[in-house]
């Protein structure tokens, strides 16, 4: 095994000098767990811990590894845990807001170069749910394929990918079914050695079963369908780096039923490119689309060009996104402020709307 069969490029490399002057030697994040890593490097797979100095310096849970992420790590004979001494800056990402009142980055995958956004073809297929993968998927820099999974389910398999075309905006839409093969040959032009695909999905959708068949074996379990409710179960129970012969690097993940957005703005931009397109022609360069005159949203909408659900749930997103951002900047204001109290013999900061201190 080499280190460019697993993802390792140059512009890793360029980052790592800093690490390969302390004798350290670069591995990949195949597992995470609460303290512990799974490990892989051209010698094989290993476990990990934090240094105790890497620990102390992190800021946030984003600032630890996570799966797919390339770390500086130091190994000792006789040993039989690695010591993770830093991350590496990260290509790419696919984040979501984590869960509870910290408002924090979750990092689900790191450094993905092609993303299969997974939504099978029964009561699962959600249109306004695949806007929101679509946006995470540009917004963390990863190319994203729409996999519509299941397709032996489906009775109506070209209106159907007609309409994941219609929010796909010109990115690849693949209907598969990998439990009898049916278009599992339209997915190798993506694998290749050193390439990583993560998948990402709801539960249940058929991402283990899709994982097995690209890889040729039964590397996942998997679970049968659940008939009276449509819908599968759910196996996947952490993130996991998995390293397929031949063929590349799978990411896989659990199913997400909770998807809040992180950032996104750039993702919004490429995920409702038609709808940005259009408010740039609007009259006003401030318009909320909700009557002005001259308004080249609304008049779209009317005309039938722009799907009426599909501006509600553009609109609804923008909101969760600025939401997220005064939310995020609340939390870092209180932050500087407390750590201005524990100072002693400062005089603690006061901000106006905009942010600025006086």
């Amino acid at each position: 095994m080499t280190l460019e069969s697993l993802g390792w490029n140059t512009y890793f490399d360029a980052h790592f000098d800093e690490y390969r002057r302390r004798n350290c030697e670069p591995a990949r994040i195949s597992i995470e767990h609460k303290t512990q890593y799974g490990i892989v490097t051209q010698h094989g797979e290993c476990n990990a811990v934090l240094s105790g100095s890497f620990y102390y310096k992190t800021q946030s849970a984003s600032d630890t590894p996570a799966v797919g992420d390339w770390v500086a790590v130091h190994t000792s004979p006789g040993d039989d845990k690695a010591i993770i001494d830093g991350v590496l800056p990260r290509k790419s990402s696919f984040s979501r807001t984590a869960a509870g009142g910290t408002a924090g980055e979750q990092i689900v995958a790191a450094n993905i170069d092609i993303l299969f956004l997974a939504m099978s073809l029964n009561r699962d297929f959600n249109l306004r749910r695949l806007e929101r993968y679509l946006t995470l998927a540009w917004d963390g820099g990863a190319a994203p394929v729409v996999i519509l999974t299941k397709a032996d389910l489906c009775t109506d398999l070209s209106a159907h990918i007609q309409r994941a075309e219609s929010v796909a905006q010109g990115m690849p839409v693949h209907s598969i079914c990998a439990a009898t093969g049916q278009g599992m040959e339209q997915l190798g032009a993506y694998f290749a050695p050193g390439t990583t695909v993560g998948v990402v999905g709801s539960s249940g959708v058929g991402k283990s079963t899709l994982i097995n068949a690209l890889a040729g074996n039964s590397l996942l379990e998997t679970a049968d369908i659940a008939l009276y409710k449509d819908k599968g179960k759910h196996t996947t129970t952490s993130r996991r780096l998995l390293v397929v012969e031949g063929k590349g690097i799978i990411i896989d993940t659990p199913g997400m039923r909770e998807l809040r957005m992180w950032d996104g703005h750039d993702g919004l931009d490429h995920t409702f490119s038609d709808i940005e397109q259009l408010a740039s022609s609007c009259r006003f360069t401030n318009c909320s689309h909700t009557g002005e005159p001259g308004c080249a949203v609304r008049a779209a909408i009317d005309d039938g060009k722009i799907d009426d659900e599909r501006y509600s749930g553009y609109t609804k997103l923008r909101k969760e996104v600025h939401y997220h951002e005064r939310r995020q900047k609340e939390i870092e204001r209180r932050t500087r402020i407390k750590q201005t109290k524990s100072q002693p013999g400062r005089r603690t900061p006061r901000y106006d709307d905009d942010d600025n201190m006086w």
